[in-house]
């Protein structure tokens, strides 16, 4: 399975459209559309932004540092990780 084809499923399974995540990780729509259609790669960063968009709950505000993610919880819960 190509990176586009997942891309294009984690969007539809979470009912989100292209302009949406473009906004979130703050490229083009144009350029999530590429990805889509396998015309294009993400970089290293948009790829790591992605995942953590989708891995993770929308209700948690993150913080991104230099080989480190941690997050501020807004519930009770509070994980740290390293990229």
């Amino acid at each position: 399975m190509e990176f586009g084809d997942i891309l294009r499923e984690l969007l539809e399974n979470n009912e989100l459209n292209q302009k949406m995540l473009a906004d979130e990780l703050h490229i083009s729509p144009a350029a999530i559309g590429n990805y889509v259609r396998g015309n294009q790669a993400p970089d290293y960063q948009t790829l790591k932004k992605s995942l953590i968009f989708f891995m993770f709950p929308q209700t948690t505000c993150w913080i991104i540092r230099p080989k480190a993610v941690s997050t501020i919880a807004t519930g009770s819960c509070c994980r740290s990780f390293i990229l």
